[in-house]
């Protein structure tokens, strides 16, 4: 996943919680959205992720799907249940999975998209910025 130039500012004053439990995954993904105009809080935990969701009101929440002892399915959930407004929170899933029952069991969770790894960067973004405005976010 490499940030090309034309990519700078797509996400401009868009916020993203990145949950990942992989530090290198999570430190490159929120350096390419921060390269794109976003502005990224990071968590490693399910726990980490309710904390900072007291404090920092996301329009979109990138995860990826398959990481050890977390269940992101389960976290979007309590998310939702959390608060009203977290019911406005877009969600990404990233996987590598290719099949279709990937792509189901995320969206019957609530998930809006379902971004396949490796991936281009300019996907994801498409992904975010169709998320944030689906949610209320305007984008230009």
């Amino acid at each position: 996943m490499a940030a090309k130039k034309n990519e700078n500012l797509r996400l401009a004053g868009i916020l993203v919680l990145v949950f990942d439990t992989d530090e290198d995954a999570r430190d490159t993904l929120k350096a390419n959205l921060e390269f794109c105009g976003a502005i990224v809080s990071v968590a490693a935990s399910s726990r980490e992720v309710l904390a900072i969701l007291a404090q920092f009101r996301p329009h979109v929440i990138v995860t990826d799907l398959t990481m050890p002892d977390e269940d992101c399915y389960e976290l979007l959930n309590e998310v939702r249940n959390l608060a009203p407004e977290n019911r406005k929170i877009a969600a990404i899933a990233l996987s590598v999975s290719s099949n279709g029952d990937g792509r189901r069991r995320a969206a019957d969770a609530g998930f809006q998209a379902f971004v396949q790894k490796p991936f281009e960067l300019g996907d994801l973004c498409d992904a975010i910025i169709i998320g944030a405005g689906a949610r209320g976010k305007a984008t230009s």
